[in-house]
């Protein structure tokens, strides 16, 4: 698996790999599958309110959108040749789809603190403020 998760990061870095870079087989599937839910599952808890309830009414939706993402994946290996090998292109797309679910939800972040201001203590021992708005002009 740290074999296909190299591999996913190389290929986010838009480096190009030759197919057997992957280890592609039913349990590297699943792990990795089961790795993109357990690091949704732990971002989405870290970023609920104290005391949130646990609502399962979203989960048909999600299992709906996996379901399609799989047939589109299903869909690109078969237009690429009828004989290609659909669980490569799963392996490869789970092995990217960490880095690119943490990247979404820090920029997500990012924007949801547009606008704050953050004050720090410096190397310096100087109070330092960082600002995340964008450029606008202050009128008195």
């Amino acid at each position: 698996m740290v074999r296909n998760l190299s591999g996913g990061l190389q290929l986010l870095a838009l480096r190009r790999l030759w197919p057997p870079r992957f280890a592609v087989s039913f349990d590297q599937l699943a792990a990795l599958l089961a790795l993109n839910l357990l690091i949704w599952a732990a971002l989405d808890a870290l970023h609920a309110e104290r005391h949130a309830e646990l609502a399962l009414d979203g989960l048909f939706g999600w299992a709906c959108y996996l379901l399609i993402a799989l047939f589109a994946l299903g869909l690109m290996a078969r237009a690429q040749a009828r004989t290609a090998n659909t669980r490569a292109l799963l392996v490869t797309a789970l092995a990217v789809a960490p880095y690119v679910l943490v990247i979404f939800w820090l920029a997500d972040d990012l924007g949801a603190r547009a606008g704050a201001r953050v004050t720090f203590i410096a190397a310096d021992g100087r109070a330092r403020v960082l600002d995340f708005g964008l450029a606008r002009s202050e009128t008195a």
